[in-house]
């Protein structure tokens, strides 16, 4: 019996658990085998309720504890002691496991304020570090979002005014365009007319130069005609002398000279009369050569102006014409405004396109920051606002 006691012990020391001992003894020996067979229980007990916890600490049930009611003296101290053990760690995990959790559904929770030791001092303070980081990372992007909202809602304001001005200058340009063609159409329309006044003007100048010799040709014939009414003249008085001479001879003539007589008193009116129109003549074409002077005189004083008129009319012509050019150069930039205009115009629609896509993603990023709810965030979010003082377009 005792070398069997003693086997027994040996590989109880060793963490051999031995089943119990089954043969018979008497007296001491038989005590012996039950103390013996007692502490296998116990230690086997110890050891079932380890595994137990072990296996249970791999399935994660981290709330399962030993019974120390099953135990005594120190091996109930023992099993307590583990269960004390798990406690102590499992107190940690499921606060770290708790504020995870938490976090995991948007409740950003206040920081673990608990006081731990060692490695869960450090969990502890990572966990701590990472709920400012999220709440930070919460309120940073709910006032983002309410930046880019903010910012959305400014730039449709504005692209909306934009969008209007654009429309305003679009028809401002039209209009104007329209005015254009109208002055080009007026000024082509007087550059037209200044040409005709040119040629005609050009053709006065020379009918007046011509009609200035012609007047000049006038009065020479006219002072011709007056010298040659003077010869008539002339020989109108020297035929009433004759006719004169001729009454005489014919009253010394007496009876014979009666039919000289008739003839040279007929002859004396024809000379009467000739010298009287001669001098009707000459009246005439005296007052005819004053007259042609006068006219002359006009047509050379007028000449000069139509000349300068027909210069003038030339140079309105070519300023029309520059008129014109330009007028087409304002169109054409006219033109090209109302393109650009255009431009612009489809350049807003599409900001205004972008906005309303910012807008809506502002609008999706408000609802992700929404999902954490983080204690006085709206402090946070106040005093981050006040250091940032965002600048949103108005």
């Amino acid at each position: 019996p005792l070398n069997v006691a003693a086997e027994y012990v040996d590989r109880i020391s060793k963490g051999d658990i031995p089943v119990k001992i089954t043969d018979k003894y008497r007296g001491d020996f038989n005590e012996i085998k039950n103390n013996l067979n007692q502490c296998i229980d116990a230690i086997g007990g110890l050891v079932s309720e380890a595994a137990m916890l072990t296996q249970a600490a791999v399935e994660g049930k981290l709330d399962t504890r030993g019974n120390v009611s099953k135990f005594s003296g120190d091996f109930a101290k023992i099993v307590k002691g583990v269960n004390d053990t798990l406690d102590a760690v499992i107190g940690p995990l499921n606060v770290a496991a708790e504020y995870v959790d938490r976090i995991s559904k948007g409740d950003v929770p206040d920081k673990i304020t608990d006081e731990y030791k060692g490695d869960f001092n450090e969990i502890k303070n990572n966990l701590n570090r990472m709920i400012d980081n999220l709440a930070q990372f919460a309120t940073d992007v709910q006032i983002a979002a309410d930046q880019v909202a903010s910012g959305s809602q400014g730039i449709s304001a504005r692209s909306a005014e934009m969008s209007h001005g654009a429309k305003e200058q679009s028809a401002s340009v039209e209009q104007v365009s329209s005015s254009i063609d109208s002055i080009k159409n007026t000024v082509n329309l007087n550059a037209n007319n200044a040409k005709e006044t040119a040629a005609i003007a050009e053709k006065a100048a020379l009918d007046a130069q011509n009609g200035g010799k012609a007047v000049s040709e006038t009065v020479h014939a006219m002072k011709s005609i007056a010298e040659k009414i003077g010869i008539i003249e002339e020989i109108a008085r020297q035929t009433n002398m004759l006719a004169l001479n001729a009454a005489i001879e014919a009253a010394r003539a007496g009876e014979h000279g009666k039919g000289f007589a008739v003839v040279a008193a007929e002859v004396r009116k024809l000379a009467e009369r000739s010298k009287t129109a001669a001098k009707e003549i000459s009246t005439l074409s005296s007052s005819s050569v004053e007259v042609a002077e006068k006219a002359g005189k006009l047509i050379e004083e007028i000449v000069p102006g139509i000349q300068k008129t027909s210069f003038l009319v030339k140079e309105i012509k070519t300023s029309s014409d520059g008129q014109a050019t330009g007028i087409n150069q304002i169109a054409q930039a006219i033109k090209r405004l109302d393109e650009v205009v255009q431009e612009n115009s489809a350049a807003i629609e599409e900001m205004a396109s972008t906005t309303n896509e910012l807008s809506s993603q502002a609008d999706q990023l408000q609802g992700v920051s929404a999902f954490f709810k983080v204690k006085k965030q709206e402090e946070n979010i106040s005093r981050i606002r006040k250091k940032s003082q965002p600048k949103l377009i108005s």
